[in-house]
């Protein structure tokens, strides 16, 4: 289906008696308050924002890593894939969880694999192999190998064909090798995520569970700047300063995306933007100024030659309080020399 709303609304519309009945706002308002208090449980470092992306990746590692069901996450880079996948790893220890109530919960071991364009289906299958080994050593009640592929969907391009390897794996827990291969139950196998940029042919997809992260919208971008913003509270003065300009620096952001013929620009740049803004907010103790604004779209959005990013970002808010703003950085701060100065001294 073209839209998550469709896909839900036909979902809900199979809810017979005796189950309960709810409408898509409800549910929506359900699954989101089981995501927030899943999410309080895990350890989540400063000035990560605790959005929709977040929030949906790290539900849906945990439900499938416990059921052991393989999910395959797809995203851009920036929808907090990795992240999602840092989070549980850190959290999901077992009876060494720093958090109580994840102690109940089994502990997990990540087999990583970096997938390439010269991937082959030995290197696949022995990943599994060793995750299945590692298993096998311990209770499997309470412990669980992970297998990630990381950017699984570059081994599409590997002429070796790597991920049929995976049809076998996924299915019934087995290699496929040879006709003494037994299907090994579901509380035997090893749990499964692929992540990837872009989507996989269906006939892999179709053995797992897949998560496709779309476009943030304007408002998605407007919560995750406040969310990232919001490490000492609501109440925080550096956050009352900068939220009047976070739709506006959202919309400039989509602007760019839209401008742009390759992907330059993406995600992680309008969360550095955000990032940068906070900071210079806060050790200045004023609002939002002109240079600052600059010298963060230049640190964050240069590069690209085919249009201004600096023009894209002028924000109303900040035309309009020109008599009113102090000019805490002066104009020098935007210059490339010093733009260059200030990229060497904080790497």
């Amino acid at each position: 289906m073209a839209s998550r709303d469709a896909f839900l609304t036909e979902v809900l519309g199979c809810i017979k008696p005796p189950l309960h009945f709810v409408d898509l706002q409800e549910y929506e308002k359900i699954v989101k308050k089981y995501q927030e208090k899943l999410l309080d449980c895990m350890e989540i470092e400063n000035n990560i924002a605790k959005n929709a992306a977040l929030r949906e990746n790290i539900f849906m590692m945990f439900v499938c890593i416990e059921l052991r069901i393989p999910l395959f996450l797809v995203g851009k880079p920036g929808s907090s894939k990795s992240l999602a996948k840092a989070i549980i790893e850190n959290s999901l220890k077992g009876k060494n969880s720093k958090k109580t109530i994840m102690k109940q919960f089994k502990q997990i071991h990540l087999h990583s694999h970096q997938c390439s364009g010269l991937s082959t289906p030995a290197s696949i299958t022995e990943v599994f192999v060793n995750a299945k080994n590692f298993q096998e050593k311990r209770d499997t009640t309470t412990f669980v190998s992970v297998v990630v592929l990381d950017e699984v969907g570059l081994a599409e391009a590997s002429p070796y064909l790597p991920l049929k390897a995976l049809h076998p794996l996924l299915e019934d827990g087995t290699e496929g090798s040879g006709s003494d291969d037994q299907r090994i139950s579901r509380e035997k196998r090893v749990a499964f995520i692929g992540i990837s940029n872009w989507a996989l042919d269906p006939a892999k997809m179709n053995r797992g569970i897949m998560v496709t992260r779309t476009e943030p919208s304007i408002q998605d971008l407007k919560e995750s700047a406040i969310g990232i913003c919001s490490d000492k509270g609501d109440n925080d003065p550096v956050l009352n300063r900068l939220r009047p300009y976070f739709i506006e620096l959202a919309s400039a952001y989509k602007s760019i995306c839209d401008l742009q013929i390759r992907e330059f620009f993406g995600l992680r740049d309008f969360y550095s933007l955000i990032k940068m803004l906070y900071w210079m907010s806060e050790e200045t103790g004023s609002i939002l100024t002109r240079p600052q604004l600059e010298h963060a779209v230049r640190r964050n959005f240069s590069g690209f030659d085919e249009f201004d990013t600096v023009a894209i970002f002028q924000l109303q808010e900040l035309k309009d309080n020109d008599s009113k703003i102090v000019q805490c950085f002066p104009c020098q701060f935007v210059s490339y020399l010093y733009l260059l100065y200030a990229c060497v001294v904080t790497l």
